[in-house]
């Protein structure tokens, strides 16, 4: 179901980083992204981060024995092609203990509780109008950035052409 569904028995997967000034057998708790690994390395390296970069450094975190902090935003999108036809397109935000998904084709919202409900079984999309609300305004800000961000690439129209055939655009 990889590319599908946003479920975290799919998404829930360790970070494991091994190497100097890395502790050993520690777990750091909350939640991380795959886009804390480029910071993260490059803290490590003591190279400094290229502004504007998405994600934080987890160094600080595990020196301090602090988790990472629970409110943070994760964003996280699945993408399924279905033969020439684009289908399946699904986006999701955490913060904390919850997670809105959407589906782009249906339009449909479902919210998790992810500590009450780790199976995600029950949808309290009805119960929570303004958790929903909250999160909805903050994923439709990261996707309105994401697409700015294509957007504001120069490219060749070949280029673009081919990408649109491709279904990115």
């Amino acid at each position: 179901m990889h590319g599908r569904t946003l479920l975290q028995e799919l998404v829930h997967v360790p970070l494991i980083l091994v190497g100097p000034g890395t502790p050993r057998g520690e777990r750091l708790q909350g939640p991380a992204s795959l886009v804390d690994l480029m910071p993260t390395i490059l803290g490590r390296l003591r190279v400094p981060v290229p502004e504007g970069l998405e994600g934080v450094d987890l160094a600080p975190f595990w020196m301090t024995g602090e988790g990472v902090p629970r409110d943070r935003r994760i964003f996280g999108e699945a993408d399924m092609w279905f033969s020439q036809k684009r289908g399946n397109q699904r986006r999701s935000i955490r913060m904390g203990r919850y997670k809105l998904t959407w589906d782009k084709d249906t339009d449909a919202r479902e919210l998790f509780d992810l500590e009450a409900d780790p199976g995600e079984l029950e949808n309290i999309v009805e119960r929570e109008p303004e958790l929903v609300e909250r999160l909805w305004r903050d994923l439709d800000a990261f996707m309105k950035n994401e697409r700015d961000v294509v957007e504001s690439l120069e490219m060749s129209e070949e280029a673009r052409k081919e990408l649109e055939a491709l279904g990115y655009f």
